[in-house]
């Protein structure tokens, strides 16, 4: 029984290190998305005033599939 309990106690710190870390690691990928579609709507933004059509079509690109996954990892 003491080793049972002895057993628990090690690896119950271990379990919350884990799962602190899995948490950790979803909310850097939203801060790295969010900060992805920052810069993509600045840069369109930008292409937008001078006028780029190819640039607008790939930035606009570019912020349609960070929204999706944007959306994906909400949705978890």
């Amino acid at each position: 029984m003491k080793l049972a309990l002895a057993i628990l106690g090690l690896l119950t710190p271990i379990a919350t290190a884990f799962v602190w870390w899995v948490k950790n690691k979803e909310r850097r990928k939203k801060d790295r998305i969010r900060k992805e579609i920052k810069e993509h709507e600045h840069l369109l933004a930008k292409a937008l005033h001078e006028k780029d059509a190819d640039s607008v079509a790939l930035h606009t690109e570019h912020l349609r599939r960070l929204r999706e996954e944007w959306r994906y990892l909400a949705r978890r």
